[in-house]
């Protein structure tokens, strides 16, 4: 592809729903097996996991690395890359790519932050925008080259560490400065007693 093609989203990625969770017996899988939407914020944060569990179900409903996952309940899209072999329910959907064309962290880019993708969320609603599954096909994106997709989707990603890794130092001082506090509290309860 040429620098900045613009095309229909639905030309170049293929979307399928998760599986319907209730169509499952009682003993498939565990809570600890599904795809959450706290998932999301892992894998963008691109966190260390233990090794998955094996799944007693089709593959096609099972996170790979590199799948590129939307929170149809979040409106957000991530890039598996700690949380593999994860059932995806109903309320994700999978978007499959060829990566020779598409970068997948640009395509998460897109989704979550761009401009273009934003203008176009539709819905009925006037106080909340948000994608469909029926609407995301028809959603127009300008393609830059790959090479030019991978310096943009390298670039999300740290920004997504980034963001995690001060969020972690944040609550770390907070947790530190409560527990100054207690501490300081609890010497001055015992002033004064004999």
């Amino acid at each position: 592809m040429t620098n900045n093609v613009s095309t229909h989203i639905g030309e170049l990625l293929t979307f399928t729903t998760g599986l319907n969770i209730s169509r499952l017996k009682k003993g498939d899988y565990t809570e600890d097996q599904l795809y959450t939407v706290s998932n999301i914020d892992e894998d963008l944060a691109m966190l260390k996991k233990t090794k998955p569990d094996v799944l007693p179900i089709q593959s096609d409903f099972a996170t790979k690395k590199n799948d590129l996952i939307i929170s149809m309940i979040r409106q957000k899209a991530a890039v598996v890359t700690t949380n593999t072999n994860k059932i995806l329910s109903s309320n994700f959907v999978k978007a499959v790519y060829d990566s020779s064309i598409l970068d997948a962290w640009f395509l998460c880019y897109w989704f979550n932050e761009s401009d273009e993708a934003k203008k176009q969320k539709h819905t009925s609603n006037k106080l909340f925008a948000y994608y469909t599954l029926s609407t995301m096909s028809d959603l127009e994106i300008t393609l830059p080259c790959i090479e030019k997709q991978r310096e943009i989707g390298k670039s999300y990603q740290a920004i997504n560490r980034m963001q995690y890794l001060m969020e972690q130092q944040k609550n770390d001082w907070t947790k530190l400065a409560l527990e100054i506090i207690r501490h300081s509290l609890n010497k001055n309860d015992f002033k004064g007693v004999k």
